[in-house]
């Protein structure tokens, strides 16, 4: 998951010892490491294509990544500048 993505990026990062299993590490403070990776939150540009997009190997991996996430669906967190991780 994404949490577990930052927790172990943030403490190779770091290089600090992590004291037990829980994630000590709020959405907000998620979203300062991964602005601070390189990650950039924007509003849609309305250019959903890529070049590319059409090539046969896009289109399976597109397909085979859909599926998974809708099989997984229950596994994910929606997160909204205004509500909780749900």
């Amino acid at each position: 998951t994404l949490a577990r993505f930052i927790d172990r990026r943030f403490y190779e990062i770091t290089k600090l010892q992590k004291p037990d299993n829980d994630f000590i590490r709020s959405v907000q403070t998620c979203r300062l490491y991964l602005r601070k990776w390189g990650v950039r939150f924007e509003a849609d540009t309305g250019r959903p294509y890529y070049l590319g997009h059409e090539r046969d190997d896009v289109v399976k991996h597109r397909q085979e990544f859909i599926k998974y996430s809708v099989e997984h669906e229950k596994n994910f967190y929606a997160v909204t500048n205004d509500t909780n991780p749900k």
